[in-house]
């Protein structure tokens, strides 16, 4: 899917984005880490004009973000954010790479529904089946991210103290 704007540009929607779409995150020590864009909500009525779920790639480099950079990078977290995660953190979206190419897709999480807490397996928000004993134990709730947790996941990652605490494949462009 090629994207239909012109980068860059600042989100004050969801209108404009589409998965796929990255952001720089520069962190304290100069350096720029990555978010991107993994899955919109247009059918969930209060999160489709600003809530979108959010990536956090194993990325690392002295300059921001290109579509070539991202070759084969992964999410290393994601969590529903809003578009004033970008703004605050970015500001702008700089580029597009389809997730398709680097078989990104969302992460599965848990979710419990209703008054007998029925826990259902998602990716993202879509419900797809009822989770097993062994799922609700093994995934995790889908974070909601206040507007500056990808930045301080980024930090604590890829931070000075963070770094050596990465796998060094997980720090491509150092």
């Amino acid at each position: 899917m090629k994207s239909p704007v012109t980068y860059p540009f600042e989100p004050k929607s969801t209108k404009n984005l589409i998965p796929g779409q990255f952001w720089p995150i520069r962190i304290s020590d100069g350096r720029y880490c990555c978010g991107r864009i993994i899955r919109l909500f247009p059918d969930v009525p209060q999160w489709r004009s600003r809530g979108f779920l959010a990536g956090l790639m194993d990325w690392v480099s002295a300059r921001p973000p290109d579509e070539e950079s991202l070759v084969g990078c992964r999410t290393l977290e994601q969590g529903f954010a809003t578009i004033k995660s970008i703004r605050e953190t970015g500001p702008m979206i700089t580029g597009f790479r389809d997730l398709v190419s680097d078989h990104i897709e969302p992460n599965l999480f848990i979710t419990f529904v209703g008054t007998d807490a029925k826990c259902f397996i998602t990716d993202g928000y879509h419900h797809l089946r009822a989770a097993t004993e062994e799922e609700r134990k093994k995934l995790k709730q889908m974070p909601g991210w206040g507007f500056l947790v990808i930045k301080q996941l980024a930090e604590r990652l890829f931070g000075n103290r963070g770094r050596d605490k990465l796998p060094q494949s997980a720090i491509p462009n150092s």
